[in-house]
């Protein structure tokens, strides 16, 4: 399994929820950033996949993340097929009063 399918399971699930999406094209004159900008009932959601048994993203990805947690976003790093962290993610905004 590779990256490109932890993606596009992502894209099927995001498809399926309603959620508007975004998936910057890396490099050329514009910030880099992480795989999946996403909104999802009004909220904001920073995804960055990794293929299964990568735990991690790269130094730069993990700043992004953690700017867009401070600025009260959701940033995670997905890298299931069953897209455990993603759905826990939906699940809270899902289950938020806000």
């Amino acid at each position: 399994m590779i990256e490109a399918d932890v993606k596009k399971a992502v894209k099927t699930f995001l498809k399926e929820r309603g959620a508007w999406w975004f998936m910057p094209v890396p490099g050329g004159y514009s910030r880099r950033t992480v795989d999946f900008l996403i909104c999802y009932r009004g909220k904001f959601v920073a995804l960055e996949t990794k293929r299964p048994k990568v735990t991690s993203a790269t130094r730069l990805q993990l700043k992004d993340l953690y700017d867009v947690r401070q600025s009260g976003g959701y940033a995670i790093v997905e890298n299931s097929m069953g897209l455990e962290t993603l759905r826990a993610v939906f699940a809270a905004i899902e289950n938020s009063a806000i």
